[in-house]
């Protein structure tokens, strides 16, 4: 029933997704809303990157990376009124092999959960 008072009200809901890649971290805010004939309509709100250099492993690398992501929660929160349940953060694939292959999986993931401000866990996709 809600989805359905939304479609008719055809209300937006905001999320932010957060990657941290290979290439650097990467912010998108996305405005969500079922239209009255049931249609997911979507609209960029906000895009940003960037370049951490997650991939050289160093210790500066992986705490740009946080600093980089804690940075567009705070624009997610405070500029785009994001809730704290609508942002997502994940690390791609791209960087979990190269941690992998440098024997440091481990050590990232919990670099990232320590030093992400999320309610969520950081994911790696």
């Amino acid at each position: 029933t809600t989805a359905l008072l939304e479609s008719v009200q055809e209300k937006e809901r905001i999320y932010a997704g957060i990657e941290i890649g290979a290439k650097g971290v990467k912010l998108s805010v996305v405005g969500i809303r079922l239209t009255v004939d049931g249609v997911y309509d979507y609209s960029i709100k906000h895009d940003e990157s960037f370049n951490a250099n997650i991939v050289q492993m160093t210790d500066k690398a992986i705490e740009d990376a946080i600093k980089a992501a804690n940075g567009f929660i705070e624009t997610a929160r405070k500029t785009y009124q994001v809730e704290e349940s609508h942002i997502f953060v994940v690390a791609s694939s791209g960087v979990k092999q190269v941690a992998e292959q440098k024997n440091m999986l481990a050590s990232v993931e919990k670099k990232l959960q320590n030093g992400i401000k999320s309610s969520k866990p950081v994911r790696f996709i």
